[in-house]
């Protein structure tokens, strides 16, 4: 039996490519499966289909995210949620991750109705071995600071008031207030999943807020700003048994080339099996 955080691969870095090819990437770089980006090619195929490419490729469907950009059916949390529970189910999936809403205030309506929505999502899937995660946000613009569920303790909070675990991305911790060890602190006691990617700077004409994502960060772990080390070696320490998703920019892959997107993930995948075993 497997023991340990397995390792995924986010198939988000190939958001328009034939899903096939982002599952036998995964398996090239010797993943242990995927997270699935909701993406216009993954809804060309049925749920079912999916769990046939899975299998056929010896790479499960460990979590399910909501799309990186706005589809028509996915435009926020309340479509997004309950669609994503149902593909979960049907793939049988572990984890849901999904993100909280851009809510100036804590007391407001669309943050209470998110709240609600957590606790029946919680409810709902009880017993079915599947739970639902929320996400910390990255910072992209000054303006992100004024977002309530943008404050990692607040979104902490709400995890807790829901009864529901949470995911880390590193990345938007890095671009947080809270550094990455502190943000860890923060959210270990209900920590289920990770999103493991570094933070760079980049060149200053790249260095763009609409570029963030693809040049600063979601960047190859170990090539950047981040303790990501120190992180998973807490994590290990800490009885950490969630997956841990290389979500990672296709910039960072070079997705352009298929024998540098393998190579790429395959050194990062080596990289974190390290990190999880003890070693330089």
């Amino acid at each position: 039996m497997e023991t340990g955080p397995r390792i995924l691969f986010s198939t988000g870095a190939l958001y328009l490519h034939p899903l096939r090819a982002a599952f036998e990437l995964a398996s090239a770089a010797g993943c242990d499966g995927v997270e699935l980006d909701v993406s216009p090619v993954s809804l060309l195929h049925s749920a079912r289909s999916i769990a046939r490419l899975a299998a056929s490729t010896g790479m499960p469907v460990r979590a399910v995210h909501p799309p990186l950009f706005l589809l028509p059916g996915w435009k926020n949390e309340r479509q997004a949620l309950p669609r994503l529970i149902d593909l979960a189910l049907m793939v049988e999936a572990p984890t849901i991750v999904i993100h909280p809403p851009k809510v100036m205030r804590l007391e407001s309506t669309r943050a209470g109705a998110f709240a609600a929505r957590l606790t029946e999502a919680r409810r709902r899937l009880e017993g079915t071995g599947t739970q639902v995660t929320v996400e910390n946000p990255g910072f992209f613009r000054p303006g992100d600071h004024l977002y309530a569920f943008w404050r990692l303790p607040a979104l902490h909070r709400l995890a807790e008031q829901c009864g529901v675990a949470m995911t880390l991305d590193t990345t938007h911790a890095g671009s947080s207030p809270f550094p990455l060890m502190e943000s860890y602190t923060i959210v270990r006691d209900r920590l289920a999943h990770i999103h493991l990617s570094d933070l760079c700077r980049p060149p200053r004409w790249l260095d763009r807020p609409w570029l963030y994502s693809y040049f600063r960060h979601h960047q190859l772990p170990g090539t950047g700003s981040l303790p990501l080390q120190s992180l998973i070696r807490a994590a290990v320490r800490d009885g950490f048994g969630g997956d841990i998703t290389l979500e990672l920019s296709p910039t960072a892959l070079e997705i352009w080339s298929p024998a540098h997107a393998r190579s790429h993930l395959a050194d990062a995948v080596a990289t974190v099996r390290r990190w999880l075993a003890g070693k330089l």
